[in-house]
């Protein structure tokens, strides 16, 4: 991606580290909290970590073309 768009790879880098920031917090108190509530809350994580990999992708292949054509 840096190679293609240093812009697009700094926004992506940056939301990645938020998620992954918030991530950890989580992780940090997971095991003190009950499963009822872990059971919603980790689909939100997991959600927004695949989701933000499809929009790298995306852009990723979306640049490429571009530079091909």
């Amino acid at each position: 991606m840096r190679l293609y768009s240093q812009a697009s790879y700094d926004s992506y880098q940056a939301e990645f580290q938020k998620i992954g920031a918030q991530t950890n917090k989580y992780l940090q108190i997971k095991d003190t909290i009950g499963a009822d509530i872990n059971d919603l809350v980790m689909p939100r994580y997991q959600f927004q970590i695949r989701e933000l990999c499809f929009r790298i992708k995306t852009r990723l292949s979306q640049l490429i073309i571009r530079q091909a054509g």
